[in-house]
């Protein structure tokens, strides 16, 4: 079970990658360029990062907290 998790994990990681040339390729056809690229993929992450997020409710049902995690801070840290 750990091999095949191990090769699906290692698949993923080729098709992310050729999913990002692509994505690249398609920027670049169009003129924009690697820097604003690299901008337009961290907004994607921090985006993505955002629904990572987890909440407390109150008892309630009023109000809610964010849970401590790493989540948001990934997520501040790419959105700046």
């Amino acid at each position: 079970a750990a091999q095949a998790q191990r090769q699906a994990e290692g698949r993923l990681v080729v098709l992310t990658y050729l999913c990002v040339r692509v994505c690249r390729g398609a920027m670049e056809a169009v003129s924009i360029m690697s820097a604003e690229q690299d901008e337009m993929f961290q907004l994607v992450a921090g985006v993505l990062h955002l629904g990572n997020i987890d909440f407390d409710g109150s008892s309630d049902g009023e109000s809610s907290t964010v849970k401590a995690g790493t989540a948001l801070q990934i997520a501040a840290k790419l959105l700046g």
